[in-house]
């Protein structure tokens, strides 16, 4: 109730005759402290995190020396918007078999890159559909020996994973983006999607968007919720996690007790 109120109160201060800050500075910073990343000047925002998705393709997807097209690697079980993204902005997608047994298998991965020596590669952790997560620390180490390739982590439902965000420690490499999401929030109607990176990867998405990427009453709204009601918003995410497993134990029991 209490947020329904702000909510209200702050969309009926916005001034929908001005055009919104297309920066989205104040949105960034609320997002920054809401995600633990460590400044604004390292993230980037869109009209949902699948805006970044056609962002990331039209910046980074120049074909390579020798290749007619840009390419993108994508895991076969993965989320479609990556496939869609390419096609639209011409790229070539190649899929590689990454979860034998709904287990991520980082060798496939590097055998897939260089292989197909894509200009990006679209990774969800947790993956969309699969719920599978890949070690961060593992992680790190392939996309320090594949230099040439931007690992695009999609960490969109990394709050409901058991490991740790990438967030902050991409803005060290130079060849990573991570996408963050209010949508799994359950703020999806805001259409609000973030981007952390070096800052030089930053600054190209930022010359690859158009003037005003989110409006204004997104904005507004969403840097409220962010600083008056973060951690309203991670409780009921933790809700959520707890739930989960009481299901699974009662569906493990349950199918303990079938057989």
């Amino acid at each position: 109730e209490a947020m329904s109120r702000r909510v209200a109160e702050v969309t009926s201060e916005v001034a929908l005759a001005g055009y919104p800050d297309g920066s989205c500075l104040a949105l960034r910073q609320a997002a920054a402290a809401h995600f633990q990343v460590r400044s604004a000047d390292v993230m980037t925002v869109g009209n949902g995190a699948d805006d970044l998705v056609g962002r990331l393709c039209a910046a980074f997807g120049q074909p390579r020396l020798g290749q007619s097209t840009g390419r993108i690697l994508v895991p076969e079980m993965s989320f479609e918007a990556y496939r869609m993204a390419a096609t639209a902005h011409g790229l070539e997608t190649h899929t590689f078999d990454f979860e034998p047994n709904l287990v991520p298998d980082l060798d496939a991965l590097e055998k897939a890159l260089d292989m197909v020596r894509p200009n990006l590669v679209f990774l969800a952790t947790p993956n969309n559909p699969t719920g599978s997560v890949v070690n961060p620390d593992a992680m790190k180490e392939v996309m320090a020996r594949h230099h040439d390739v931007l690992f695009v982590l999609d960490e969109a439902y990394i709050e409901y994973a058991s490991v740790r965000s990438l967030a902050d420690e991409v803005v060290d490499c130079g060849n990573a983006v991570c996408l963050l999401s209010v949508s799994k929030l359950g703020l999806a109607g805001l259409r609000l999607g973030f981007a952390t990176a070096h800052p030089d990867l930053i600054q190209v998405l930022d010359a690859a968007r158009m003037p005003f990427p989110v409006n204004a009453l997104s904005q507004a709204v969403g840097a409220m919720l962010l600083d008056e009601f973060g951690d309203v918003l991670k409780a009921c995410v933790a809700e959520v996690v707890a739930e989960r497993g009481r299901v699974t134990q009662s569906a493990k029991e349950a199918m303990g007790e079938a057989h």
